[in-house]
């Protein structure tokens, strides 16, 4: 009877390992390049609404497109992207990393009521 459950609670382990060794994880890089891609598709579609960029991340709605959406404004590290529009229409949305004070990623792009243009890098 032991000898059975060490056998049940040694597979278990050994099954849950495999499980988590083999799943793919998203990084939480890979969550705040996700994360500004789809808050600057609410920009956008803010913008063209409402002829504006809005004042704050928190007058966005919803972003309509998709019914399994994730429209946090929090980077991977559950820190609030940073959001700077211009009075040119240029908008920067920018991450500073796991510990505020490392390598930030940001996301630039241009804003008229019609249509963007973008880029995404990481800064060191």
């Amino acid at each position: 009877m032991k000898r059975t459950l060490a056998i049940a609670v040694v597979m278990a382990g050994v099954g849950i390992t495999a499980v988590y060794m083999f799943t793919d994880r998203i990084t939480a890089e890979d969550m705040t390049r996700t994360r500004m891609e789809i808050t600057k598709q609410r920009i956008l579609d803010y913008a063209v609404a409402n002829h504006r960029l809005p004042k704050t991340l928190s007058e966005l709605p919803p972003f309509a497109r998709s019914e399994n959406r994730d429209d946090s404004t929090d980077d991977g590290w559950h820190k609030a992207i940073i959001y700077r529009p211009q009075t040119d229409g240029t908008v920067v949305l920018e991450s500073r990393g796991k510990d505020g004070n490392g390598s930030r990623t940001t996301l630039q792009f241009t804003v008229d009521a019609t249509r963007s243009t973008g880029t995404a890098g990481q800064a060191k």
